[in-house]
């Protein structure tokens, strides 16, 4: 029997920021199944990813995929190295 859950697109919720320092910050969000976590950042906003290709879709910087083995609901990525007083965008990428 499959339940109702498992033909659901995998949905991610409750992106927000938390932490935030003149470097660095962590990127937090929820799936509503398990899955690995990955954040794409970049200094220029990307309002529109379609023709882009993966695995960054135009943004200049990624974080290295985490929660794999577990996968996971709670998503936390740390964002280092940033340029103090500087402006970023970010993505969030969930893979089951």
């Amino acid at each position: 029997v499959v339940e109702a859950s498992n033909t659901d697109p995998l949905t991610i919720t409750n992106i927000r920021v938390t932490d935030v320092t003149q470097t660095g910050a962590i990127i937090r969000w929820t799936t509503n199944r398990v899955a690995n976590s990955r954040a794409i950042y970049d200094t220029v906003s990307h309002p529109d990813i379609s023709g882009q290709t993966a695995p960054n879709f135009g943004y200049a910087n990624s974080t290295a995929t985490s929660d794999s083995d577990p996968k996971v609901l709670e998503h936390a990525v740390t964002v280092s190295s940033l340029s103090a007083n500087t402006q970023y965008f970010f993505r969030v990428i969930s893979q089951e």
